[in-house]
Order: structure tokens, then C-alpha cells, then sequence
């Protein structure tokens, strides 16, 4: 890990707690509650979102996408409240459509040509109502919106309960749909090939443990594969369908993004790092932290990235530190951690839009607390177990943030991202 600036950090921190002194401890048992900008969450830690909320979605957002066209911005929920789509006008910042899907997951990828946004159906075994298969979804896109129902299916023959459809990738030159099946086990799957055209299957490929996100090579020679509970990363040689390598990453590799230098960036999850992984020799060659300070447990949770080919910046979702880093890539042979703007709570999906104007992020859990009034052993309540809990109430957000000037602003939303850490 290299933390080049580890001391500036911990004058960064130190400046804030004396600007603003924090008590930890017995004070984090009070009521949550909103503060000027911000608000006080039930865990201790604060949020005081440098970006602007524009909308509000179901629960847990999973993935951002902008449209090739730039006319839309799409963000895929799929937390305990109904799955969709919603459609953001990136121009006038509002919400344009909304689609409700059955079951979603996670995966959304476009046709070469832009017109089709294929979208991951996840897995519709629930409670929530009659099991029923789930497919991976495509739909049509003209003008900033998607048709209002599915223009066609891709289904798998296996049984729907083995079937927890993850990642997709439409390959750029080849009609072939890649999907990603995440599995209900702790067994290795596969990633499934299908027929773009006739949405038959043509092949499974097996991979690692719970497959989660899909990334071409340049040349899309290569399918890149993040093995959530394996460790890995299964490399995929696309003119054969076979698995050409696996290279080990850190743990629960989710999120990835692929440079214009062609370094992928993986995001794992449950060591505070990203991996960075040259796609030509297939080594791994360096690891980067994104902690707040150079010695803290595993907790940060990084689970989405995107990059800004412009600035040459590879921007990092801190989940549960309510954070997104921000880490300069320009030179190859060393990434730098520059600092790190607060959001939301729980940031979950990057995109940059508008033109590379713009900072997009999906914020799975909103922007504050609610109180379950009618929870369980209410007395309020109606039914014996509660009308509502947590799962129920909590909304997902999008947030905004404009890009121009950010290295000037940086040091200031560092300072506030510290100081929002109990």
C-alpha cells in the first residue's frame, strides 16, 4: 500500500478535531437526528454530503450506467423494496422515468450501437411473492429513455433457484451476451454465453465462487470476471469461451473499471483496497488502500469505481465510511490518494457523466435514518410482528457532483469526510 501522504492526513484530522471537537463513546447512543447538512446516523458516524441529491430510488442502489448518447443517466435498484430502473435527464437533473422489474441485480451493459441496455434480472426465488424465473432483461433506448416493458429475455434452463444472474457484457463486436451467475452457494459457477440475436444459450463457462462484475479487455479479446468469494479474477479468452488464468486479488473483489491505459481497477471490499491488474502481461501490480488513515481495520468497504479518463482519476466508493475516495492514476507505475469527498449513507454505484462534467453516485441508503414507529412490539402497530422495519422504510438516492474545480475543493472535503468518523 502506498500512503504517500499518510502525514498530511493526520494533520488534515488533527485540524478538524480542533476546529470542531467530536465525542465518541456514550454521545453515539443518542437519538439520530438531522444536523445542518447533513445528519447524525444511529452508528455514530455522521454524513454531510459535499454532492447534491437529485433523486430518490428503492432501496440499494447497485449500478449507475450513462447512456452512450449522454442523454441519460440509469440507476439499477435491488434492495428489499420493488427492483426498476430509474431514468435521470442529466440536463435538467430530474427523474424522466421509472420502470419496475420483478427481480433485478446489479448488471447493466449497451449494445455496440447504443440502443439496447441489456439488465440483470438477479434472482426471483423470494418471499415476495410466487418464484418465478428471472432473465436477464433487454430494453430499447431512444431520445433519454427505455422502452416501458423488456423488448426481449434471455433465460437459462437450469431450475430458477440456481440461477442469481450478476454482471453482463454485451461484447462490442460480436453478437454474444455474457452474464454473470452469482450462484445461491458456496459452489463455483459459471459465467453463461448467450446468442445477442436469438437470446439462446451457446455456452457456460465455469468460473470461481460467486462471479459479481464483468470487464472487457480493449480489444475484448479478454473477459475480465471479479470471483466475489473466491479471492479472484477468472480471465476469459472470448474466441474460445475458455478460461485462459485466474489471478488472486484481495477479498470480496466486487467493482471494476478499466483504465484507457488498460489497468483494471477492482475494488475488494473486505480488505480496504483496490487491485490494480495490468491486462497485457496478466500480473498484478499494485495494491492501493483507501482508508481514511493508514492504520485503520477492515471496514471501509470500497464497492464501486469509476474512472475519469480526463483528470486521470479513479474515484472510489468507501461504503461504510460514507465516502468516496479520490486517487490520482496518470502515472502507471504509482497511484496516489489524494482525499476524499463525503456523501451519502453508503455510497454503492459511481458514474461520471455529463460529459465528464459531473460526479454521479448511487447512495444505497439515502440521506438519513427513519424511525419505525410502527415496528415490531409497537403499540402503534397493527399486526403482531410490526407494518413496517428498517427494510421497509430506508430510500436510496442519487447525488451530483460537479467536477470543475474539485482540486481546490478537495482539501476541505477531506477535512469534513474525517471528521464525520466517530
Amino acid at each position: 500500500m502506498r500512503w504517500a501522504l499518510a502525514a498530511s492526513y493526520l494533520l488534515l484530522a488533527s485540524a478538524a478535531l480542533a476546529a470542531e471537537p467530536r465525542q465518541i463513546g456514550a454521545p453515539t447512543t443518542e437519538t439520530p437526528h438531522a444536523i445542518p447538512g447533513g445528519f447524525d446516523l444511529p452508528s455514530g458516524w455522521r454524513i454531510t454530503p459535499a454532492s447534491t441529491p437529485i433523486a430518490q430510488t428503492g432501496d440499494w442502489v447497485l449500478k449507475l450506467t450513462v447512456a452512450p448518447d449522454g442523454r441519460a443517466i440509469i440507476a439499477l435498484n435491488a434492495g428489499y423494496q420493488p427492483h426498476g430502473l430509474t431514468v435521470i435527464d442529466p440536463n435538467t437533473h430530474q427523474v424522466v422515468q421509472r420502470i419496475t422489474l420483478r427481480s433485478a441485480w446489479l448488471g447493466m451493459s449497451w449494445s455496440p450501437d447504443g440502443k439496447t441496455l441489456f439488465v440483470s434480472g438477479g434472482n426471483a426465488t423470494g418471499d415476495k411473492g410466487p418464484p418465478g424465473k428471472s432473465p436477464i432483461y433487454a430494453f430499447d433506448y431512444a431520445n433519454g429513455k427505455l422502452s416501458d416493458q423488456p423488448v426481449a429475455r434471455f433465460d437459462e434452463t437450469l431450475a430458477p433457484f440456481l440461477v442469481w444472474w450478476s454482471g453482463v457484457a454485451r461484447h462490442p463486436t460480436r453478437p454474444v451476451l455474457y452474464a454473470a451467475n452469482r450462484g445461491i452457494a458456496a459452489d463455483p459457477t459459471y459465467v453463461a454465453a448467450f446468442d445477442a440475436a436469438s437470446g439462446k444459450l451457446i455456452t457456460r463457462i465455469p468460473v470461481e465462487i460467486s462471479p459479481y462484475e464483468l470487464v472487457f479487455s480493449k480489444d475484448a479479446r479478454r473477459l475480465f470476471v471479479s470471483n466475489w468469494s473466491s479471492g479472484s479474477v477468472s480471465v476469459i479468452d472470448t474466441e474460445t469461451n475458455t478460461v485462459a488464468g485466474t489471478l488472486r486479488v484481495g477479498a470480496n473483489p466486487n467493482d471494476m473499471a478499466l483504465s484507457p491505459d488498460g489497468r483494471l481497477f477492482v475494488a475488494c471490499s473486505n480488505d480496504n483496497t483496490v487491485w490494480v491488474i495490468d491486462t497485457l502481461h496478466l500480473a498484478v501490480v499494485e495494491r492501493l488502500s483507501t482508508t481514511l488513515t493508514p492504520m485503520a481495520p477492515e471496514g471501509s468497504t470500497p464497492d464501486a469505481v469509476t474512472i475519469d479518463p480526463v483528470r486521470k482519476l479513479l474515484f472510489v466508493a468507501n461504503a461504510d465510511n460514507n465516502d468516496v475516495a479520490v486517487i490520482d492514476i496518470h502515472n502507471p507505475a504509482h497511484s496516489d490518494v489524494l482525499g476524499f469527498i463525503p456523501v451519502g449513507w453508503y455510497p454503492s454505484a459511481l458514474a461520471i457523466g455529463e460529459a465528464g462534467q459531473a460526479l454521479y453516485i448511487g447512495v444505497a441508503k439515502g440521506e438519513q435514518a427513519y424511525p419505525d414507529r410502527h415496528g415490531p412490539e409497537s403499540p402503534l402497530a397493527k399486526s403482531w410482528d410490526g407494518d413496517e422495519s428498517i427494510k421497509t422504510l430506508q430510500t436510496a438516492s442519487i447525488e451530483r457532483l460537479p467536477l470543475a474545480g474539485l482540486a481546490a475543493r478537495l482539501p476541505q472535503m477531506t477535512r469534513q469526510a474525517m471528521d464525520n468518523s466517530p
